[in-house]
């Protein structure tokens, strides 16, 4: 049978979280859950996935959520990111329709494969916290020096000494 409500969250994220909850499942929490350094890229990668691997591994690391369980999601999210940069060059270089030898236009075959890849990227961005939601459920915080907040910009510049 079907699991009927949420998905439970991971340990580690409640743990970030600061949830009482982390505690708890602490206990029962088994050795393929411990946190683990990044591992090489797989050799059959191609460069630009490979680049991805280090980039998002090292991220994933410092966050301290980086499990063998993630590192499978790390793996597909690579690989996903590649196919779907290719299929979009395809798609801006030969253009979104197609015209048969009978002058029929019919939807590029790439269409429906950027639109897969795209739903599959942003289920895995979620999985792995890489979306604005998930990021701020974490409670990850932003990095020093680096303000997105418009409000606190505007106050610093209407405070600012002119000269």
């Amino acid at each position: 049978m079907a699991q009927v409500g949420r998905r439970p969250t991971p340990t580690n994220i409640l743990d970030l979280r600061g949830s009482r909850w982390s505690k708890t499942r602490a206990a029962q929490q088994q050795d393929y859950h411990s946190r683990i350094l990044l591992p090489t890229a797989p050799d059959w990668f191609e460069e630009k996935a490979q680049g991805l691997w280090h980039h998002l591994g090292a991220e994933l690391a410092t966050l301290g959520i980086l499990t063998p369980l993630i590192l499978a999601l790390l793996t597909r999210y690579c690989v996903a990111l590649v196919q779907w940069e290719e299929a979009q060059i395809l798609l801006s270089q030969e253009g979104t329709l197609c015209e048969t030898d009978k002058g029929y236009k019919y939807l590029h075959p790439c269409v429906k494969l950027v639109k897969d890849l795209g739903q599959e990227l942003l289920r895995l961005e979620q999985e792995l916290g890489m979306t604005p939601g998930s990021v701020k459920s974490l409670g990850i915080q932003p990095r020093k020096g680096v303000s997105h907040d418009a409000k606190a910009h505007k106050k610093a510049r209407f405070f600012q000494k002119k000269t």
